[in-house]
């Protein structure tokens, strides 16, 4: 827009309200990304002393054995909540103790319950549910099989005296009938 005097644009108050609008959330924006990647970066990152391999694989596999007690369904390998990230420090700390697998394993069931394990124990009632599935399996393989049977043992018998002691009886009626539809 030019002025009057044809000197340059008009700056109007509106104008100078915009471009301070702009300007106030403009600059916080700014400073929250600023923030979060300075807080972010691997310079803030937890080192964790690394292991070696073959404590790596057993802290993996332990990783994989153990439910996280905060996230449903998922494993502290998976699950990236607080509680999970002090398991597997305690798995890694633990194996670099010298402790076996199972002795971390106990230590985590001792603190946070059976219900941390991804699988259920093997003894007691839990041993329920690894028998119930194949117990099931093969009794209702069996009850297929003695079906099966049955219907084939049916198929073979002789079901002509039934009929004709049916056809017997009806015998009066069916007569009626015929004599009816005859006459129609």
């Amino acid at each position: 827009m030019a002025g009057a005097s044809g000197a340059g644009p008009v700056i109007t108050v509106a104008h100078v309200r915009q471009q301070r609008t702009q300007a106030r959330w403009w600059l916080p924006g700014v400073l929250a990304v600023a923030l979060v990647a300075l807080l972010t970066s691997p310079a803030h990152a937890q080192v964790q002393e690394p292991l070696p391999l073959e404590l790596e694989v057993q802290a993996q596999a332990l990783y994989e054995s153990v439910m996280c007690p905060q996230c449903a369904g998922q494993t502290i390998s998976q699950s990236h909540s607080q509680i999970a990230k002090a398991m597997r420090a305690a798995v890694r700390e633990g194996l670099l103790a010298g402790e076996s697998p199972e002795e971390v394993l106990d230590s985590l069931v001792v603190s946070f319950g059976e219900g941390v394990l991804a699988s259920p124990p093997t003894r007691g009632w839990p041993l329920l549910v690894w028998l119930g599935p194949p117990v099931a399996l093969v009794l209702g393989g069996a009850a297929l099989v003695l079906a099966v049977r049955g219907l084939r043992r049916g198929a073979g018998r002789d079901t002509a005296p039934a009929e004709s002691k049916a056809t017997g009886d009806l015998a009066p009626y069916l007569d009626l009938v015929d004599r009816e539809i005859g006459e129609a």
